[in-house]
């Protein structure tokens, strides 16, 4: 689940990257324009045309080829030398430093904690060597500036860390919930769609087994509901047990499907252990004299296969499994 979270997580982080590219550029435009007629700093004048040409490349980049790692890393820390030098050189008495407090938010977001933490510091002690030297600010005789400031991005640099350790709690915990199946505690269908969109096959073989417990329906007859839940979380644990969890998925009822990243011979095999295990295990602690058995039907993934063409392939398979007998693993090789 970490997997699917963080790729949701990136796609945000770059939609919100775009955002924050295209709105420094109209910064920059704006501050170029205002700093031209004024004529007052040929400097800023400068550093803005130099942010109008960078950010507006940035744009035409990533139009053309999307995101990469690099793209955060100059926004962000182009942003953050912007304004620290901004800081360093101009009038801090004119609300310069306020910008300073957009920095911990915006690294908390886009970076991970460490990360975040680490820039955060160190940005809060060069601000604060700059309030202790800054006259018009804080002056050195007097430090009225040094506590409004440390306390001001300090409050600000909690709450963001705060709020990003349980936003992120409390993110993966949606997401846990929405892909897995609240009884057994295997993966869903949901899960499993988002397990395919993120299949590379080109670089690795992986195949498919469709599941069903036989005459699940005649145990849930002769014992009741309650026994037969109890069957289905021991037969995810067997599953998992045999593979791993993250591999196990509930499609409904006493369907269930497992994603193998092996050989199709391997995963044949390891299937075919699965079920004699579950054949030969004990289950006299739900009720005695129980017995379990599946059919089961398995295909190779191709690349660039859909998953709606691969389950009804695997579902073909199960039904001859079924209807020759059941207890068996049928697949294209037998």
């Amino acid at each position: 689940m970490n997997s699917i979270y963080t790729k949701m997580a990136e796609e945000l982080r770059a939609k919100v990257l775009k955002g924050l590219c295209l709105l420094f550029l109209t910064a920059s435009t704006i501050a170029f324009i205002v700093n031209s007629v004024r004529a007052n700093n040929i400097i800023f004048t400068l550093i803005d045309l130099g942010l109008i040409v960078l950010y507006s490349s940035l744009l035409i980049f990533v139009h053309k080829y999307g995101t990469r790692p690099w793209f955060k890393a100059i926004i962000v820390y182009s942003y953050i030398l912007v304004i620290s030098y901004l800081t360093f050189v101009g009038d801090l008495s004119g609300g310069l430093l306020n910008w300073v407090f957009t920095i911990p938010i915006m690294l908390y977001f886009l970076y991970s904690k460490k990360h975040a933490f680490i820039a955060s510091f160190i940005i809060m002690l060069f601000q604060t060597a700059n309030v202790y030297y800054e006259a018009s600010y804080g002056s050195v005789e007097s430090l009225r500036g040094i506590p409004n400031f440390v306390l001001a991005y300090g409050l600000i640099w909690l709450l963001a860390n705060i709020y990003e350790t349980n936003n992120n709690t409390i993110k993966l915990e949606i997401i846990d919930q929405a892909m897995k199946d609240p009884l057994t505690g295997a993966l869903n269908r949901r899960a499993l769609l988002q397990s395919f969109k993120s299949l590379n096959t080109s670089i690795s073989s992986v195949s498919l087994c469709m599941i069903d417990i036989d005459f699940f329906k005649k145990i849930n007859d002769k014992y009741g509901h309650e026994i037969g839940d109890l069957v289905l979380i021991r037969f995810v644990k067997i599953l998992t047990e045999q593979t791993c969890s993250s591999q196990v998925y509930r499609l409904g009822g006493e369907e269930f499907a497992i994603l193998f990243h092996d050989e199709f011979s391997v995963a044949i095999t390891k299937v075919n252990a699965i079920l004699s295990a579950v054949n030969t295990i004990n289950y006299d602690d739900i009720q005695s004299s129980l017995t379990l058995s599946f059919s089961a039907g398995i295909v190779q993934v191709e690349q660039n296969s859909n998953m709606s063409n691969i389950l009804k392939q695997a579902d073909e398979y199960l039904y001859q499994a079924k209807s020759s007998g059941r207890n068996r693993v049928v697949s294209e090789l037998r």
